[in-house]
Formats: C-alpha cells, structure tokens, sequence
C-alpha cells in the first residue's frame, strides 16, 4: 500500500492486491483461481475544510485456471466519485449538501456483460442548540439505472431519510 500526501489538503492511496485460492487438487486435474487488481482513492479537501471531493475505483479481475480448459477471466470496475461541503449557518446549525456517483462495469472474457450506475444527491443537517443535545437528519435518493438484459435503463429511485437526536448527561 502506498499513501501520497505531499500536497496540503490531497491524499492519494494506491492498494494493490492478489490472491491465490486451490479449489480442487488432483493427479489429473488442478483447478485455481487467481484474484488479482488494485484500490486507488484520491480525497482533497479544500475552503478551511468544508468542500471535500473523493474519487474511489476498484479495478479487479478473476481468472479460472483449470486442467486442460482454457482460461476463464472476470473483471469487476468500480468507480466511485463525491462531492460535500459543509455549510455553517451559525454556530449551531450546519446544513451539508453532497452528491455521489456510482459506476459498475463487469466484464466476461474481454466483454462488457453488466452495467449499474447509481446517481445519488443528499441532503444533511446538524443542530446544537446546547453543548448537551444534538439533532442530525438527512434525506438522499438514489436514482439507479443498470444493464437489463441487452438495455440500458432506468431501474428505480429510494428516497432515504434518517433523523437523530443525542442527549450527553454532564
């Protein structure tokens, strides 16, 4: 793993990985599958820290190495990208929009065979009207459209919401 923070506000992260699983072990016949790909993140954060933007992608693929059969290759790519700003309207009231996007691609033998892709907006807020009670809330949806048989298209829309009240005892 590998984590660049050379430049004031930006973090660059580079994970590679690899694995090696035996699934059947036999005089005749040796079946493994090879796991394999990297994680890379990228988060810069600027404006006294209240607008961050991060970007994440898994690139991943499989191979299926058995005895005597050509191999089998799976890929999985996962590209992931934010953004929020924290907005101070007091000293007790906060309100953050932030929109994200999701963008999954699978892949067979070299060849496109899925797509998702997830568009989601939000909406957060935090009160604190006394240093003992916080109020927090949020709203999101996530609008959704993915590969459908040979389609490409709209699949549906959740709205999300999550209200939270914490009382400290002092």
């Amino acid at each position: 793993k590998a984590i660049y923070t050379g430049v004031k506000g930006l973090k660059l992260t580079v994970n590679p990985f690899l694995g090696h699983y035996n699934l059947a072990k036999a005089p005749a016949v040796r079946s493994d599958i090879l796991t394999y790909g990297v994680d890379l993140e990228a988060e810069y954060k600027m404006l006294n820290d209240k607008l961050t933007l991060t970007g994440k992608s898994k690139l991943q693929g499989a191979s299926l190495l058995t005895s005597g059969v050509p191999t089998l290759n799976y890929g999985k790519f996962d590209f992931d990208v934010n953004a929020k700003y924290k907005y101070d309207v007091n000293e007790k009231f906060n309100v953050t929009p932030e929109t994200a996007a999701h963008l999954g691609l699978n892949t067979l033998q070299g060849i496109l065979s899925g797509v998702e892709l997830v568009l989601t907006p939000k909406v957060s807020a935090e009160y604190k009207p006394t240093d003992t009670l916080t109020l927090k809330g949020s709203v999101e949806a996530p609008v959704k459209f993915k590969t459908v048989g040979t389609e490409f298209k709209y699949t549906d829309t959740q709205v999300k919401t999550s209200l939270n009240l914490k009382y400290e005892w002092k």
